[in-house]
C-alpha cells in the first residue's frame, strides 16, 4: 500500500533524526537493485521498488562504501507456490503509475531541528505508537494540543518533510473537532491554491498557523462516521479527519499519484506520534466512501481526491488484546 510507503518514511525519518543522520530520495532505485531486469522474473512475480533512501550519516561519520556497478547476474526465486495471479486493476494502476524520468533533486538542505526528536521521550514515544481500537467518546483534549498538532502537518523545512523537495499537495480537512474551549470543524488549504475559499486567521505560540475555511456546521460527528464505513471510531475521537489531494499534477505527473500517497501516509505517522506524545492514540482509516465524501464537500470534479483518513483521540484499552514491546523477539534471544 503507498500509505504505508509514507508511514514507513515518516518512521525512518525520525529514526535517522534521533541519530544525527539525514535521509533523502535515491534517483533510481531499479537500477541499484537490478529489479529492471525483466528477463530474471520469468515464471515468478516481478519485484516492484517503491523508493530507495540514502542515509548522509554527517561529518567525521564513514560511511558505507559507494557502491560499486558491476553486471547483475542470477534469477529471483520463487517464493508463492502459485505465482503470477493475476490482478488487472493493480497491473494497469502499477503501469500507469510508473515513473519514466529521473526524479528531480529532492534533498532539501535547508532543514532544522524537529524539537519532537529533541525530547528526551521521543524514543519512548516512538517505541509506543499503537493504533487505537476504540475511543472515549467524553473525553475533550486542549485546544493548545489540537493547534500544536496542526501547526506539525503545516510543510515547511522541518522533519520528516524534509526528507523530499516535492511541493506538498495534500491538505487535510477536519471534519469536527472536540476541544475543551470549542467545537469546530473546517478545511485547510494553503494560500496560494486557486480554489481557498472565504478563510480566517488562526494564530498559535505567536505564529500565523494556518488560513482556515470554518464550516457553517460546528460538529460532523454523524457524517465522519457514515463516510468512514461507518466505523464509530470515526465519530468517537477528539477529531476526525479526511486528506484531499490535488490530482490536477497527475496530467503532466502520473507517477505523482504514488507520491501523494506517500505524502498522506507522511501525514498520518506524524499525526500517530503527536497524538502519543500527548498522551492520546491515532488511527489510520483506510476504508471511506471518497465520492460520497467529494459530494459532502462539494467537490464536482477530479481536481481533488479523497486518499486518506484519520483521528485522533482518547484511548480505552482492550484487556483482551495482548501487546508486545517492540521487537520483542530481539529482547526474548529468539
Amino acid at each position: 500500500c503507498q500509505l504505508d510507503v509514507g508511514h514507513a518514511l515518516g518512521s525512518l525519518r525520525y529514526a535517522a533524526a534521533l541519530l544525527g543522520w539525514r535521509l533523502g530520495l535515491v534517483e533510481s532505485p531499479d537500477d541499484i537493485l537490478g529489479t529492471q531486469r525483466k528477463t530474471d522474473f520469468i515464471g515468478v512475480e516481478p519485484e516492484e521498488f517503491d523508493l530507495f533512501l540514502e542515509a548522509d550519516l554527517g561529518q567525521g561519520i564513514r560511511g558505507i562504501p559507494a557502491l560499486e556497478y558491476h553486471d547483475w547476474s542470477g534469477s529471483a526465486n520463487r517464493i508463492d507456490s502459485s505465482p503470477m495471479y493475476s490482478w488487472p486493476i493493480i497491473e494497469q494502476v502499477s503501469q500507469s503509475t510508473r515513473r519514466q524520468s529521473p526524479l528531480p533533486s529532492l534533498r532539501n538542505t535547508e532543514v532544522q531541528d524537529s524539537p519532537f526528536c529533541m525530547e528526551p521521550e521521543a524514543v519512548k514515544t516512538i517505541l509506543g505508537r499503537r493504533s487505537a481500537q476504540k475511543f472515549d467518546a467524553s473525553y475533550t483534549m486542549s485546544q493548545d494540543v489540537f493547534f500544536s498538532m496542526l501547526h506539525k502537518l503545516i510543510p515547511e523545512n522541518t522533519l520528516p518533510w524534509d526528507i523530499w523537495g516535492f511541493e506538498h499537495r495534500v491538505h487535510p480537512v477536519f471534519l469536527f473537532i472536540e476541544s475543551q474551549e470549542w467545537r469546530q470543524a473546517f478545511i485547510s488549504f494553503r494560500e496560494d491554491r486557486p480554489y481557498k475559499r472565504t478563510i480566517s486567521e488562526v494564530s498559535f505560540s505567536g505564529k500565523k498557523l494556518a488560513r482556515l475555511f470554518f464550516w457553517p456546521k460546528p460538529d460532523c460527528r454523524k457524517a465522519a462516521k457514515t463516510l468512514c464505513c461507518h466505523q464509530s471510531i470515526a465519530s468517537e475521537s477528539c477529531f476526525s479527519l479526511g486528506m484531499l489531494a490535488e490530482f490536477t499534477i497527475l496530467k503532466s505527473n502520473p507517477w505523482r499519484y504514488r507520491q501523494l500517497h506517500w505524502e498522506s501516509g507522511l501525514m498520518g505517522q506524524i499525526l500517530y506520534l503527536e497524538a502519543e506524545a500527548a498522551g492520546l492514540r491515532g488511527t489510520g482509516i483506510g476504508c471511506f466512501f471518497d465520492d460520497t465524501f467529494h459530494e459532502f464537500l462539494g467537490v464536482s470534479n477530479h481536481e481533488l481526491q479523497s486518499v486518506y483518513h484519520f483521528t485522533v483521540g482518547k484511548p480505552l484499552l482492550d484487556s483482551r488484546i495482548t501487546t508486545l514491546p517492540p521487537y520483542s523477539s530481539l529482547h526474548s534471544g529468539e
